[in-house]
């Protein structure tokens, strides 16, 4: 997202490759840790509410998501090298 943001105030794109490199193959419990938390918050929450924490993970992954293909309709080249984040992306809904 920074860099999107970085991009349409600039107009200049700072990354010409780019690739995810979370482990969503266990997003909920640690492969993934969702935007609108901190560290301390998002491991606390994926023990007292992991149902919440993936609800969050699912927002966090539609946000990231949509940067993603805003810099690549901005001519950045993405590709996911097999960690799975296009397919959590898919099940968030992106």
């Amino acid at each position: 997202e920074c860099l999107y943001l970085e991009y349409k105030k600039t107009g200049e794109l700072l990354v010409d490759l780019g690739s995810d490199q979370t482990s969503l193959h266990n997003p909920f419990s640690g492969g993934y840790y969702p935007m609108q938390l901190t560290f301390r918050q998002a491991n606390q929450l994926m023990n007292t509410d992991p149902d919440r924490f993936k609800t969050l993970v699912h927002e966090s992954l539609r946000r990231h998501v949509a940067a993603i293909n805003k810099l690549s309709d901005a001519g950045m080249f993405f590709w996911d090298y097999g960690n799975a984040f296009l397919l959590e992306a898919q099940r968030a809904g992106k």
